[in-house]
């Protein structure tokens, strides 16, 4: 991880000088600090010297580099009577020809520059660029040159401004000084200052103004100018937690409400580590120690939205719809970065990552390579990291990175990386404008995105020939929408883009930062479509879940499962329940029944599957599609490689909610890199358990990690399986048999009352938890209180040590009276019980439960059978009776109420009232279940034996109904018996010792000193104990005898001097009581019963010496009938004990 420096650390590094020299490149000395800028940007420029120009890849970017110089030169008009320099761009009458003729420009002069290119040292060439540069600054930008009748800004202010200041670098030898200064005015007429961080001198603008200041001050020779770029800088080290820039979470937002790491913060971290190295040695190096937080970004903007060295498409932007880049020429500023990162990262651990994440990029990218496309200048660092056999390439990223500032989530695993896109009230939900990303409309509307083996299925001409209506794990209405927004007056802004969502719950929560859960309540932002979409990604398998679709306009609503592009020849096998299905381009179908599919993929490791659980209907089609670049992006220089028609195959697979669906829904599974076989295996027998999917939660167990995850989007208390919440929440928990982790955020980032979860499970001890979690309970549930309040979407945590073990019944079904009586319903999600207004209606019913708890190794249970209650009759109480069932053989698909065992324990009884719905209700079984512990199997009868109704019905959930089968909890503990006990008494038997008889009386007596007032003394050793801790523990005692006084008081203290013993204490030297624990009102009716008293805390604060001695006494009252015996460890069957619970 990013070691975080002092300040004196930075200033250190800076002032050594060693922030950043590459290794292969020499410097050059400089006559002054301003010359020592220049010559260092000349070096990023033209990779400096020496290198060798006849290496496979220096010497392929240099053939290339030279063609494309060559073209530009060749295009080039000439003539001294010229009025334009090529025929494209013939006149003012656009901006973007200013950006795009210095681009040209730059092409020749870095050609021009770089040793081993046929152009290097062109006599010809140098004079074309310096008339070129100088027909420029007399026509079209200077102080004075007239501007394009609708100029965009960027390209006088930014674009063409770098553009012409590296062409100054680049013929700095070869202009006069006052050539230079023209060009350097002529930038800063159209950005004399750079102004305070607000409105255009932000984020990724304001780094390219410090840029183009730098340069522009070195080049000229003015001070004010480097320091005014340097210094510009300073707000750009720094994250912020409102508008444009880079946040803690590693969003980078750009455009006030757009997410674009890949986009304006793809140059980010190499711009300012760039310009920072520039001026190291030099009068003007930066000292400002916030510098170390761009480290820190590597880890946080770059890798974990950088697949194999290129940018998710999800953080591009309207960047989407340029050619021709890509994912990948976008993610080489983001190498770059870490190549600059590897040399001048103070901490030497992080230098070494970025070598070993460079090495995995290169290593790893075979679509578009790294090395060859690299800039000389970082090419020449990146070949001696990769030729190092002491740098191993880093490990896959595998994680679970959400970034709930700009709403994107990232779940890497070694072979694939899962891309999630959502737009909010916080984020806009699509950027468009001078006619960029036309059909970009849908990008953001819970896109998913799956980057496998298949490096280039985002590349290429994907977004030219993409069905945009169709982007997979979108929700959407198809009703066909412009280009360009009718409301827009400039004719340039794409169709409603640009506009936050209205909805604010969108975020999730991750446990560990490697398994996640994320929702999206989505509103179609022209439309009346609403959804609630959520995303559960695990290690294999990414769980997919919609409720609550609904729609008025009368348009066609889909869900997209699938849109994966094809191979060549559109042959991909795609097989449906273990047949092949639609195999020929220009083949649709609707496909009902549907448990699983498999898509092959392109190349290696890109195989998919999916899982629709219960079976759905779903639509596919395999076509051809076809488009141009032109149709989603009409500005700049319209050339024929844009108007080229595009033409690629595509399957596609959706569900069809059809027009106006009424809370509709869907569910499916993604499974990347699966065969066929491991897919219809899976379906067959899935990792992962559907709890809820309605408007009101959405909830998934995983069952092989232990995980379950829940989604709530209301504000009203609710539960599903065994979490409920009073409030909007995404809460994910992982459960172990020891402990239980909970991770939990406020996605709305509205914050508001605390979010107060409470878990159906009884927890020991808190292991650990974040500041704002509020413990409130540890039993008999885990309840506990989160604030939220402007925390931005961060996920708090809590983890618990469990005091139980928590069982699921492993067999479970309900029987019928009357013409049912030998039908089974054993496979039904619910266990009615009822008792009807008469026998053999039909309508009575009864339930059995069993268990297998053979994990349980302990000998002392306290154990709780818990049901919940899924629906109820109007009836306001009803009485459910327990009884435990001798004869386990019965069988979940053969038990009905012909052949159903007899109850054979009477266990308890419980009242439940019709208020208990959707609540979880608890027997205790612990006397039962520690009557089975030699076979460790227990079955349970529910029956109904009160006053018939036809309104009594009670529903208790089956093992069927995922997250809320019934449960038995047993909590494990040992126990221990005395080893000495005794009673005393006053008066006349004041020194008689009474140690060895069978009981051990408490009485206070009408009068002191008469002889009847007793006490009675117990200890205990339980070093057998090997815990440090304990949840719980209890002294048990057997009343074997009482008064008749309806009830007394019997206090309980602790006794710190545990030398007594039991044959020798008497009234006389008994220890006086030093600690009161707990006092307790015994009842006459209590006779023949064990009471208990809790002695948690004291036994406690004994865990070191695990010796406790105590006292038994009543205070109160004198009376002659207030006696009470307990039994006495000479009483056999019946001692005292100690139940100390494990934690």
């Amino acid at each position: 991880m990013m070691k975080k420096l002092v300040s004196c650390c930075i200033v250190f590094f800076l002032a050594a000088g060693i922030l950043f020299f590459p290794p292969s490149i020499q410097t050059v000395k400089a006559a002054d600090d301003f010359d020592a800028i220049r010559m260092k940007h000349f070096n990023y420029l033209t990779g400096g010297s020496p290198y060798d120009p006849n290496d496979p890849n220096t010497a392929s970017k240099i053939a290339a580099l030279t063609q494309t110089a060559q073209e530009r030169w060749n295009t080039m008009e000439k003539s001294p009577t010229r009025t334009y320099l090529w025929d494209y761009m013939p006149d003012n009458q656009y901006s973007y020809y200013i950006n795009e003729s210095y681009k040209s420009l730059e092409f020749m002069a870095t050609a021009y520059n770089t040793v081993g290119s046929s152009l290097y040292h062109n006599a010809s060439l140098k004079t074309d660029i310096v008339n070129a540069l100088e027909w420029m600054n007399q026509n079209r930008y200077s102080t004075t040159a007239p501007k394009a009748p609708s100029p965009n800004w960027w390209d006088y202010q930014i674009g063409g401004a770098i553009k012409l200041m590296n062409c100054t670098i680049l013929m700095y030898d070869h202009l006069t000084a006052a050539q230079v200064n023209k060009y350097v005015d002529a930038v800063l007429r159209y950005t004399p200052s750079i102004g305070g961080y607000s409105g255009v001198f932000t984020g990724a603008n304001r780094l390219s103004f410090a840029e183009e200041f730098v340069k522009a001050g070195a080049v000229s020779k003015r001070a004010a100018l480097v320091t005014a770029g340097r210094d510009a800088m300073d707000p750009l080290y720094l994250e912020v937690t409102s508008g444009e820039g880079v946040y803690p979470d590693g969003s980078f937002i750009q455009h006030e409400h757009h997410a674009y790491n890949g986009g304006y913060g793809s140059g980010y971290a190499y711009g300012l580590l760039k310009i920072v190295d520039s001026l190291v040695g030099t009068g003007y190096q930066v000292v400002n120690p916030n510098v170390s937080n761009i480290y820190n970004w590597i880890y946080t903007v770059y890798e974990p939205v950088m697949y194999e060295g290129g940018f998710m498409s999800m953080v591009r932007g309207r960047f989407i719809s340029y050619s021709p880049q890509n994912d990948f020429s976008y993610g080489m500023d983001g190498v770059r970065a870490v190549v600059f990162a590897s040399q001048s990262a103070p901490d030497s651990g992080d230098r070494l990552y970025f070598k070993r994440l460079l090495k995995r990029w290169i290593t790893n990218n075979t679509f578009q390579p790294i090395l060859p496309n690299m800039p000389l200048y970082e090419m020449q660092i990146a070949k001696q990291i990769m030729n190092d056999p002491a740098i191993p390439a880093a490990a896959p990223f595998v994680a679970h990175k959400r970034y709930p500032n700009m709403d994107r989530v990232v779940h890497g695993r070694p072979d694939y990386t899962f891309g999630l896109s959502m737009f909010s009230s916080r984020i806009y939900n699509y950027e468009s404008f001078s006619k960029e990303n036309l059909h970009g409309w849908f990008t953001n509307y819970g896109a998913t995105y799956l980057y496998n083996g298949d490096q280039g299925q985002y590349n290429g001409n994907y977004w030219a020939t993409i069905d945009p209506y169709r982007i997979p794990g979108t929700t959407v209405d198809k009703s066909a929408r412009p280009d360009i927004d009718p409301g827009d007056t400039t004719g340039k802004k794409g169709y409603k883009s640009g506009i936050l969502g209205g909805r604010s719950w969108v975020g999730g929560a991750d446990i560990a930062g490697l398994y996640g859960v994320t929702g999206m309540q989505l509103h179609d932002v022209p439309k009346t479509l609403d959804a609630k979409k959520s995303y559960f990604m695990f290690d294999d398998e990414i769980v997919l879940l919609g409720a609550g679709i609904n729609s008025t306009d009368n348009s066609p609503i889909e869900t997209i499962v699938e849109n994966r592009a094809l191979n060549s020849s559109g042959a991909n096998g795609f097989t449906v329940n273990g047949s092949l299905k639609i195999p020929s381009l220009g083949q649709s179908a609707t496909l009902t029944g549907t448990n699983w599919a498999h898509l092959a993929g392109n190349t290696a490791k890109s195989d998919i599957g999916y899982y629709f659980p219960g079976g759905s209907t779903v639509q596919v089609k395999r076509e051809t599609r076809t488009g141009t670049w032109f149709d989603i992006n009409k500005n700049g220089v319209i050339d024929d490689a844009r108007t080229a028609t595009q033409t690629r195959n595509y399957l596609t697979m959706w569900f069809n909610h059809g027009n106006n669906p009424v809370d509709q829904g869907y569910s499916y599974v993604l499974l990347p890199n699966k065969t066929t076989s491991q897919v219809a295996a899976y379906a067959a027998n899935p990792n992962i358990k559907i709890i809820e999917n309605s408007p009101d939660a959405q909830a998934v167990q995983e069952t092989t990690l232990g995980l379950t995850a829940v989604n709530f989007w209301n504000d009203s208390t609710k539960t599903a399986g065994d979490i409920t919440s009073t409030r909007k929440a995404s809460v994910i928990t992982k459960e172990t048999d020891a402990d239980y982790e909970l991770a939990v955020s406020d996605p709305t980032q509205v914050g508001g009352s605390p979010i107060v979860l409470e878990i159906n499970r009884k927890g020991a001890d808190v292991i650990s938890k974040d500041s704002n979690v509020t413990v409130l309970q540890l039993e008999p549930t885990i309840k506990l209180s989160i604030n939220a309040v402007n925390m931005k979407g961060a996920t708090f945590r809590a983890k618990f040590k469990l005091s139980a073990k928590t069982f699921t019944s492993n067999k479970d079904a309900y029987v019928n009276d009357g013409a049912n009586a030998a039908t089974n319903y054993g496979a039904d999600t619910n266990l009615m019980v009822k008792k009807d207004i008469a026998a053999d209606t039909g309508f009575n019913r009864k339930a059995y439960v069993h268990f297998d708890f053979s994990g349980f190794d302990y000998s002392e249970p306290e154990a709780k059978l818990k049901l919940y209650v899924s629906n109820i009759g109007t009836d306001s109480t009803r009485i459910i009776k327990l009884y435990g069932v001798s004869n386990e053989a019965w069988s979940e698909t053969g038990i009905n109420w012909n052949n159903a065992p007899a109850g054979a324990t009477y266990i308890t009884s419980q009242s439940i009232s019709n208020t208990d719905k959707g609540k979880w209700i608890s027997f205790d079984v612990s006397s039962y279940v520690k009557s089975n512990l030699t076979d460790k199997n227990v079955s349970f009868l529910l029956v109904n034996e009160g006053t018939a109704s036809t309104q009594n019905t009670v529903l208790f959930a089956s093992r069927e109904r995922a997250g809320f089968e019934p449960k038995l909890e047993i909590q494990g503990g040992k126990s221990f018996l005395p080893g000495a006990d005794a009673n005393i008494t006053d008066g006349t038997y004041a020194n008689t010792n009474y140690g060895t008889i069978d009981n051990l009386p408490v009485k206070k007596d009408t009068s002191s000193n008469s002889g009847y007032n007793r006490k009675s003394y117990v200890k205990f050793d339980f070093s057998a104990y090997g815990f440090s801790t304990s949840s719980k523990a209890e002294l048990r005692l057997y009343v074997s005898s009482i008064g008749t006084d309806a009830a007394r008081t019997i206090k309980l203290y602790g006794v710190s001097d545990t030398t007594w013993s039991e044959t020798g204490i008497t009234w006389n030297n008994a220890p006086a009581g030093t600690a009161y624990i707990t006092g307790k009102s015994i009842n006459a009716t209590d006779n023949g019963k064990w009471i208990s008293y809790d002695v948690t805390n004291y036994i406690r604060s004994h865990l070191n010496d695990k010796k406790v001695s105590f006292l038994l006494v009543n205070e109160g009252t004198g009376s002659s009938q207030s006696s009470i015996s307990f039994a006495s460890r000479e009483k056999t069957g019946f001692e005292p004990k100690l139940v100390i619970q494990y934690p």
